[in-house]
């Protein structure tokens, strides 16, 4: 199954409550990829496997959502329920996700 097959899957499942993982830094990376790939999600999760010497690292979550994205054809967007305006939307989400850390940041060190 290709990757992109497999994200997309990864979206479908999680929104039924289907997938389990045990790792708190692929749990991140799921969590992630499910928030900013999938309009259902409406608030960033909490990244607990990201913080390196005392600081959030997301360039492995990003990279990994960069290549997902410039690979979405329109009908998995169509599939994923995008519209036009979600580019934007994207880009928001990402910025969503850090802001949200930094709310927590305390918490989390």
């Amino acid at each position: 199954m290709s990757n992109l097959k497999s994200i997309m899957q990864l979206v479908l499942m999680t929104d039924s409550a289907v997938l389990h993982t045990k790792c708190v830094y692929w749990t991140d990376i799921a969590l992630s990829l499910y928030y900013l790939f999938n309009l259902v999600a409406k608030e960033p999760p909490i990244l607990y496997g990201h913080i390196r010497d005392g600081k959030l690292r997301y360039d492995d979550i990003f990279q990994r959502a960069g290549s997902i994205y410039y690979k979405l054809t329109v009908t998995d967007k169509n599939r994923l329920g995008w519209d036009e305006t979600f580019d934007r939307e994207f880009i928001n989400r990402k910025k969503a996700l850090i802001k949200h850390q930094y709310n927590y940041l305390d918490v989390l060190i």
